[in-house]
């Protein structure tokens, strides 16, 4: 029977898919029976197997030489997304949204829906080798529907299975030069450099205006005139006992921290309140 090559060469085009565990087994008879025909009334045996790279090549114990024969290397095809009704073949790869990307272990029409556990007679139709990034499972949503920014990280999640975002350690630095400033959503988490000359009103907005999530902090520093802390209509805000609600002095960092709806504390380098 003839030798069954997995991909093409001096030999033809080859199958175009992984062997089967018959083929491969016919291919082994096939050399076998190569072997032992060439050896003859000689009686001579195999004294050596050598394999370099993809080359293979026999040696009897009487000096004859066989080879070097070329063996099929796996060659992994990348194909779009996946699509119900396609015929996949063994070693395609294939990225399924929300899944990752997977590897197909066995030659099959797809189902109309994937289904990273079906199985044929064979068994198993595929294997994931690279989890999907799904910022849906992160702990928090405020954070998640934001999705990713510069400076952002991946970091393995062990619990979840999955790579996530995560933010280099350090609050990220913007500057803002007017004389009145109210933060948007995406400035939570930041230090914010005031650097008007004549000072900034800050107002600390409420839920209604921006919703800023619980727990999220908001570092002001003082780079030009001092900074007064308001709280928007629905809103608190609260200093530190016995501090007003503005900076100290230049260079004077302030940081307000959202602890409830609404609600934003102040700490830092506030002024003393005044009698």
């Amino acid at each position: 029977m003839p030798l069954t090559y997995r991909g093409p060469g001096a030999w033809g085009a080859g199958k175009g898919s992984a062997l089967s565990a018959a083929e491969f087994d016919g291919n082994t008879w096939e050399l076998v029976q190569l072997i032992a025909a060439a050896a003859g009334t000689q009686g001579a045996s195999v004294s050596n197997i050598v394999k370099s790279g993809n080359q293979l090549t026999i040696y009897l114990d009487n000096g004859t030489e066989f080879g070097p024969f070329t063996l099929p290397v796996a060659t992994f095809r990348w194909r779009g997304g996946f699509v119900g009704g396609t015929t996949y073949a063994g070693l395609d790869l294939i990225p399924v949204e929300g899944v990752g990307v997977v590897i197909v272990l066995r030659d099959h029409v797809a189902d109309p829906t994937f289904d990273i556990a079906a199985e044929i007679t064979d068994g198993p139709l595929y294997q994931l080798i690279f989890g999907a990034l799904r910022l849906d499972d992160l702990a928090d949503v405020e954070i998640a529907t934001a999705g990713p920014a510069d400076g952002d990280v991946l970091v393995f999640d062990a619990a979840a299975g999955l790579w996530m975002p995560g933010v280099i350690p350090g609050a990220p630095v913007a500057s803002e030069a007017g004389a009145a400033f109210t933060p948007a959503l995406d400035a939570a988490g930041y230090w914010l450099r005031m650097t008007n000359g004549a000072g900034c009103v800050v107002t600390l907005p409420d839920d209604g205006e921006v919703p800023f999530p619980v727990r999220t902090e908001l570092h002001f520093e003082q780079v030009g005139g001092p900074l007064l802390f308001e709280a928007a209509t629905g809103a608190v805000v609260t200093p530190m006992a016995g501090r007003e609600a503005a900076t100290d002095t230049d260079g004077a960092v302030v940081t307000a921290k959202k602890v409830a709806a609404d609600t934003w504390r102040l700490f830092g380098a506030l002024a003393e309140a005044t009698a």
